[in-house]
């Protein structure tokens, strides 16, 4: 697609669904969202640059609920989250967030359902600070999060999906990502990495 199209949070869902995730060498970031029913392919919306990353997020075709997100493929090097993104006064709700479909619907309000994937032409951002990695979509002023323990969903004042951080990340998993980030782009373990991990 050519235009700038976000995801638009529409409700918080009560979930008990257990959250799992892998880092590996060859997809940075891999998030699911188990224990809910899937009858049904999901629909991806993708932040996409060919020759730097591609994020997908997976969401319930039938529900907008968020069933999972993907880091492919990222040639970037890691950041310092920002402080204003650590700041723990931003409200917060429990729960998984449901999007709404409407960037896969045609006009008359029918879903174009040969279309799994919504691409948006843009790069993302990897961000740590200690046990957390951040997934910055878009450099939006985060308004509000939904989150359940281990992740969280980032949105501006427009209910606009614009980032997710993954938050409890142990030694493994920490290095794993390193590895991931000198095999792709060469990085050294400089002051843009994770300091002191």
């Amino acid at each position: 697609m050519a235009t700038e199209k976000k995801l638009v949070h529409l409700e918080t869902l009560s979930d008990d669904s257990v959250i799992t995730r892998q880092f590996n060498s060859y997809v940075c970031l891999s998030v699911n969202v188990g224990g809910r029913s899937k009858a049904l392919p999901p629909l991806y919306w993708r932040l996409v640059d060919a020759q730097f990353n591609l994020v997908e997020i997976g969401i319930g075709r039938d529900s907008g609920s968020l069933e999972s997100v993907k880091v492919v493929l990222y040639r970037g090097a890691l950041y310092r989250m920002a402080p204003e993104q650590l700041d723990s006064l931003i409200e917060t709700t429990a729960g998984l967030p449901r999007f709404s479909l409407d960037l896969w619907s045609l006009p008359g309000g029918i879903y174009d359902v040969d279309s799994d994937y919504y691409d948006v032409p843009g790069r993302c951002k990897l961000e740590v600070a200690k046990t957390k990695l951040r997934v910055s979509l878009f450099p939006d002023r985060v308004a509000y999060r939904v989150a359940k323990p281990g992740l969280e969903c980032e949105f501006n004042q427009s209910s606009e999906l614009c980032a997710i951080l993954v938050d409890n990340l142990d030694s493994q998993e920490i290095l794993a990502l390193k590895k991931y980030i000198k095999l792709y782009n060469g990085t050294r373990d400089d002051e843009k990495s994770l300091a002191g991990r």
